[in-house]
């Protein structure tokens, strides 16, 4: 686990939250000593600031994506200085530890298995995205990072499972399929801006 934060401070609070849940845990003070950190240890997951100096949160991130696609997908922002809603997974500060703790260890222990394959949910997001588009009203959200939930499909899987769709968020990507069921009970209708 890496933690990347200017302030001192801040970085000791999470690192001691994450180590006191288990974790193994180095910490860098901005995105030039994570790069090192980086390319000395082999991370699960990183909690990372935005705004620092000598390379941001979001420079750090668009160099993950090009060298190291599947240690991006395992960044969690952590920030006070959030502006961007297309920013995701982030954590506001001040946060709620439990919370942090709980979206770290998800995307540390949910990452791929190979470079660039997506994640899959698991079986209580799938549970919870079930429930929430039985629910009257509205869609429901990624329960990993709130982002939209987009539907696509269907495949024909042959007789045993018939049609197939796919469930994606289009922020953190994860997936999950769904099959022998008709669409209308996977997610509510896309509403209709012109109705």
């Amino acid at each position: 686990m890496l933690v990347v934060d200017d302030d001192p401070d801040v970085r000791r609070s999470i690192a001691k939250v994450l180590s006191a849940s288990g974790l193994a845990v180095v910490t860098a003070e901005n995105g030039i000593a994570a790069k090192a950190a980086i390319g000395l240890h082999e991370f699960v997951a990183i909690v990372c600031d935005i705004r620092m100096e000598l390379l941001s949160g979001l420079e750090l991130f668009d160099e993950l994506k090009a060298q190291h696609p599947d240690l991006a997908q395992r960044l969690v922002f952590v920030t006070a200085w959030n502006n961007d809603p297309e920013i995701r997974p982030v954590v506001e500060k001040p946060f709620d530890i439990q919370d942090l703790v709980a979206l770290v260890r998800h995307v540390a222990e949910d990452r791929p298995s190979v470079p660039g394959s997506t994640l899959r949910f698991s079986l209580e997001e799938a549970r919870q995205i079930r429930e929430r588009s039985l629910a009257p009203g509205g869609r429901p959200a990624c329960p990993c990072c709130s982002g939209e939930l987009a539907l696509s499909g269907p495949t024909n899987a042959g007789a045993t499972l018939g049609l197939v769709w796919e469930v994606r968020c289009r922020t953190c990507r994860r997936t999950l399929t769904v099959s022998g069921v008709p669409e209308s009970s996977i997610l509510p209708p896309e509403p209709n801006p012109g109705a």
